[in-house]
């Protein structure tokens, strides 16, 4: 049986445009990568719609690296300056963000809180070996459920504000966040610096069944300036890359280039294993739409132990089908809280694909969509802390109703 997954770098659904930007959104050109690059430049772009296209998926780094490598003079000239002026904050802020992390956890150690690092300056390092490849989000750090109160004051007593929830908790709206959220999001007023505390991998707590305790004896380490910094352990880190990206609708190219980088050739990750573990924590369907996404869209090889059957399951198929399309569309439809109500129903039925779990379906039909910011009204004692998930429908449905306005595509 022929296998029908090809190379999307002449996939006739992408503007030229977003085939530049696939062309550029790598570590290192392959000579093929730079005869792309060379032959797009020389078509007539809407070179707007690029930047765009560069903000709307945070490449920029990767971006501008590959089009200052061609060097071809084709490029206009204020697109060379945009892109750099970008690059120079997003470095600037990396760099910030590295010595806010050494800091914040030497403070979390202090108070005997273990903290592993997600994403962030620890990824741009195991991924990309470099700070300023990566762009320069939020801090994510997880913590064991037990200590999210401890990180919680520790954070506070660093100066950070708690944005989200931004007003305090009752005993049972906190037992009610912490069963249906996956994080807490802080700010600090004098740097801009955002962190997001996570007790757990997803919204959905049946997505990756991996514990802190699990993956901290086996936990790697990264360099950052002087200090050594704990990260995950790479094959959980890819494991978790596709599992993130997968639940999120991969809307954003910056997550498929993380994949990318770590699966490829260098990364040092045993493909057999990694399958092998993928299969122990159900993940298998998100690992190897990952894996089929960054050859079909970044045309990067596929690993030599990805099966053909295993490549050509239909619901993988479709699962990577529904990944192209978000890419395309605005990011709006595949967001976790803003969804345009016209396209719930089949980002619910892209999400029920991603696992065979029951749990995890029920918790993506129910416990998903409950909380809003008009929860706050829903005070509760404790023990009296299941009726919110009765009493919290009505400020859902109210959410929906004032999201009935679809956004437009990009152009």
């Amino acid at each position: 049986m022929p296998d029908p997954i090809a190379s999307a770098s002449s996939a006739p659904e992408f503007a030229p445009e977003f085939r530049l930007l696939l062309a550029c959104a790598r570590k290192t050109l392959r000579p093929v990568d730079a005869e792309r690059i060379a032959g797009l430049c020389h078509e007539p772009l809407d070179w707007p719609l690029f930047l765009r296209l560069v903000a709307r998926h945070r490449v920029a780094p990767l971006v501008w690296q590959s089009l200052k490598g061609t060097g071809d003079p084709s490029i206009p000239d204020q697109v060379r300056s945009e892109l750099g002026l970008r690059v120079k904050r997003n470095t600037l802020k990396a760099l910030q963000q590295a010595a806010e992390l050494v800091r914040l956890l030497r403070r979390f150690e202090e108070a005997s809180v273990r903290v592993l690092p997600l994403k962030g300056p620890v990824l741009a390092m195991q991924a990309y070996e470099a700070l300023n490849l990566r762009h320069a989000g939020d801090l994510d750090l997880l913590v064991d459920p037990a200590s999210v109160w401890d990180a919680d004051r520790s954070l506070k007593d660093e100066g950070y504000l708690r944005t989200a929830p931004d007003y305090p908790l009752s005993p049972g709206q906190a037992a009610a966040f912490m069963k249906i959220r996956k994080d807490f999001s802080y700010a600090h007023p004098e740097s801009g610096i955002r962190v997001e505390l996570h007790w757990r991998w997803s919204q959905n707590a049946y997505l990756l069944p991996l514990s802190l305790d699990e993956l901290w004896p086996k936990r790697d380490f990264v360099k950052l300036g002087s200090d050594r910094v704990a990260a995950m352990p790479r094959q959980e880190l890819l494991l978790y890359l596709c599992a993130h990206g997968a639940h999120t609708g991969w809307f954003r190219l910056k997550w498929l280039c993380d994949v990318a980088e770590l699966a490829g050739d260098d990364g040092g990750i045993d493909i057999p294993e990694l399958i092998a573990r993928a299969h122990d924590v159900g993940v298998t369907r998100m690992l190897v739409q990952g894996l089929l996404l960054a050859h079909q869209v970044l045309d990067t090889p596929l690993p030599e132990g990805l099966s053909a059957g295993m490549r050509q399951v239909r619901t993988v198929q479709s699962l990577v089908h529904l990944a192209i399309q978000a890419l395309l569309q605005d990011e709006r439809y595949w967001s976790t809280d803003d969804t345009p109500v016209s396209f719930m129903p089949t980002q619910a039925r892209y999400r029920l694909k991603l696992r065979e779990d029951f749990r995890y379906k029920w918790h993506n039909v129910y416990f998903h969509t409950l909380w809003t910011d008009h929860c706050r009204r829903i005070r509760l004692p404790k023990r009296l802390f299941p009726l919110y998930f009765v009493l919290a429908l009505f400020p859902w449905m109210g959410s929906l109703l004032r999201r009935q306005q679809p956004a437009a595509k990009n152009p």
